[in-house]
């Protein structure tokens, strides 16, 4: 995907992104992963809402050679400590 590539990658309730700003964003988080020592074959969990966010966080997982999967929203936040993910 070329950096000046004007094209609409996803558009949803009245907002859009370009695939050259899904690539900036997505690099930009991809080195947010890398920071925080996220790498080849690392596991990583999304719990984010289908949206424009949420391909931004599977680009940047994607980037780096993480395993993502998507958890759906509508599970609970308030699960017992020992089910948690940090």
């Amino acid at each position: 995907m070329p950096s000046s590539d004007r094209t609409t990658a996803l558009e949803r309730a009245r907002k859009s992104i370009t695939y050259s700003e899904l690539l900036l964003r997505s690099t930009a988080a991809a080195r947010v992963l890398r920071g925080t020592g996220v790498g080849t074959g690392d596991r990583l969990v999304l719990h984010l809402p289908n949206g424009l966010a949420q391909l931004v966080w599977l680009q940047a997982a994607k980037r780096v050679g993480a395993v993502y999967a998507c958890l759906p929203t509508t599970l609970s936040t308030k699960a017992p400590p020992q089910h948690r993910v940090a």
